[in-house]
This record gives structure tokens, C-alpha cells and sequence, in this order.
């Protein structure tokens, strides 16, 4: 049987009991009324802003650029190695990082 056969209603007769489903019916919106493009005189719109780091600039310049990020992993790879890449220096300002990452709310 389909929906469209036959119409049921619910019939809610008290607390905890549902007499059986009730029919689905098409909901109708109204359109939105045109909204004005321009600001309505005296309003400031405000605008978003961006601004960028020179630490910013230079990371983004340095995952970009496949030769600063090569370099970048043989140090990396070298210091492992090396067994000088983990260090209570490295380890305390990953703490610091994070307690400030923490106290910012991020």
C-alpha cells in the first residue's frame, strides 16, 4: 500500500499511545522577498580583513618551494640520526606551544 492510496491521521489518545502514523504532507514555502543589494543610506557594511604574518609569508614560502622543503628534511633527517633531534629544549617548547595553544582556546 502507498502513501498516496490512502490518507492515515494519527490519533494520539493520551500519554503513550500513538494510535498509528499520520499522513506526510508537502510543506509550502514562500519565496524570499528580493533582498536590496546596496546598503540603505548611513549604514556601514562591515568588511572582512586578512592580514599575513612575515612568519606566515616565509612558511608558506617554504612548503611551496620543493628545494627549501627538501633541505629542510635532510637536517631533520641528519639531527635524528644523529640522535640529537629530541632534546629537553625541543620537548619543553612543544609543552609551552601547547599550553598556549590551550590557554588561547584552540
Amino acid at each position: 500500500m502507498t502513501s498516496a492510496s490512502k490518507d492515515v491521521d494519527m490519533d494520539v489518545t493520551g500519554a503513550g499511545t500513538v494510535g498509528g502514523a499520520g499522513a506526510v504532507r508537502p510543506v509550502h514555502l514562500a519565496k524570499p522577498a528580493a533582498v536590496n543589494a546596496a546598503p540603505a543610506p548611513g549604514v556601514q557594511v562591515p568588511r572582512d580583513e586578512v592580514q599575513i604574518s612575515d612568519a606566515a609569508r616565509s612558511l608558506s614560502a617554504a612548503q611551496i618551494d620543493p628545494q627549501v622543503r627538501a633541505a629542510r628534511l635532510a637536517e631533520i633527517k641528519s639531527a635524528i640520526e644523529a640522535g640529537t633531534y629530541d632534546s629537553p629544549q625541543r620537548l619543553e617548547a612543544a609543552i609551552d606551544k601547547m599550553i598556549a595553544a590551550w590557554s588561547r582556546g584552540a
